[in-house]
């Protein structure tokens, strides 16, 4: 299972946030809140977050309220990430 902390890593990381991304919560907002979450960033946290934990996105995932906030990232990311 992938937690907070390790989804907010790879958002750290992938985004360079001028906030300090690590201290967010789960209900904290992604979306709106992060001015480096924008059409770029998304594409470059996707695509980290593909390789961080080896997903896939499908098109279909595309969809803010996947990104709304730290939660519903980690509840898509959990629901695609192959159990061990």
């Amino acid at each position: 299972m992938v937690t907070v902390a390790q989804v907010l890593d790879v958002v750290a990381e992938s985004l360079g946030c001028t906030i300090d991304v690590r201290a967010m919560q789960a209900e904290d907002a992604l979306l709106g809140a992060l001015p480096e979450l924008d059409s770029i960033g998304i594409v470059g946290l996707i695509t980290a977050l593909e390789s961080r934990f080896n997903i896939q996105f499908e098109d279909d995932d595309l969809d803010a309220e996947v990104f709304a906030t730290v939660a519903s990232l980690q509840t898509h990311i959990n629901a695609r990430v192959e159990p061990s």
